[in-house]
């Protein structure tokens, strides 16, 4: 745990600085925000956003969607999460619960591959284990994007295939394209996050208002 840098967030927060606003304010939100989830508190350390395209080759669409990817750090344990949202009529998060082994997730009893991603897709549904927990494969909220770091203009291409649980958690496995190179996979298992339960408490000097 980096404490200085705990000691400079918990520093940050100064109480009464703007109203506590509802989830509706997220949009507004930027690094060197807070935000306040259920009980705990967390600053904004990372904003970084997904650009919605097609999944043949990665070009844009006339229409531009984006997800938007905040890091925040809780004040008290110094813990790191990530919670992403997307607003059309009103916000939609999800929240991080862990990083996933991809040897872990399995196809069949054996690993996932690449192929079997590739497969998976092309069928348009497919069924992998998680430590005994089975995800299935959601074609409708599969999808592919550029991946704009807050510090970058140029964007990197991502795919994501999503598998659902019967008890609603996501299993996502992302490949990541670089040019001449395999594509390089992480997986995560994420929740939804119930927007009643956020509050913004600061907005931070480096708020974008959003896409």
């Amino acid at each position: 745990m980096d404490y200085q840098q705990l000691l400079t967030a918990i520093r940050g927060l100064e109480t009464g600085e703007c109203p506590v606003a509802g989830p509706e304010a997220v949009p507004r939100i930027g690094v060197g925000g807070y935000l306040e989830i259920g009980a705990d508190t967390y600053r904004v350390c990372g904003h970084d956003r997904y650009l919605d395209v097609r999944w043949s080759d990665f070009r844009r669409r006339k229409r531009q969607e984006w997800v938007h990817e905040l890091t925040l750090l809780h004040l008290t344990t110094g813990r790191r999460i990530w919670v992403e949202w997307s607003c059309d009529d009103a916000p939609e998060m999800t929240e991080t619960v862990q990083t996933v082994r991809l040897k872990d997730i399995l196809f069949n009893g054996r690993p996932v591959s690449r192929r079997a991603l590739e497969d998976i897709a092309d069928a348009g549904s497919g069924v992998v284990y998680w430590h005994g927990r089975a995800f299935h494969y959601d074609e409708d909220e599969t999808w592919a994007a550029l991946y704009f770091r807050a510090d970058s203009n140029t964007p990197l291409p991502v795919r994501m295939y999503e598998f659902v649980s019967s008890d609603e958690m996501y299993l996502t496995i992302e490949a990541w394209h670089a040019d001449g190179e395999r594509p390089m996979r992480e997986a995560f298992v994420s929740r939804p996050l119930e927007t009643g339960r956020v509050k913004v408490l600061q907005f931070g000097a480096g708020c974008t208002g959003g896409e």
